[in-house]
């Protein structure tokens, strides 16, 4: 809930910076509880899930190979 909080919860696509927008997270906190199991709200928001978390694992494993590459051996 707290991510809902700090990004402003504004349900609006917009391309400046300084406009409050939805993030990944708080979406999927503010629409999964309201969204019909099945349906295909219910199935974007699984999709946007599962985007989050490939971004999240693919950002991991970038950060812990370049950490592997540039870190002197003890």
């Amino acid at each position: 809930m707290v991510v809902l909080i700090v990004s402003g919860n504004a349900p609006v696509l917009t391309f400046t910076p300084l406009q409050p927008v939805r993030t990944l997270p708080a979406t999927l906190a503010a629409e999964l509880g309201e969204a019909p199991v099945g349906s295909y709200h219910y199935h974007v928001l699984f999709l946007l899930g599962v985007m989050l978390f490939l971004l999240t694992l693919a950002l991991n494993l970038a950060a812990y190979f370049i950490q592997k590459r540039y870190v002197r051996k003890a």
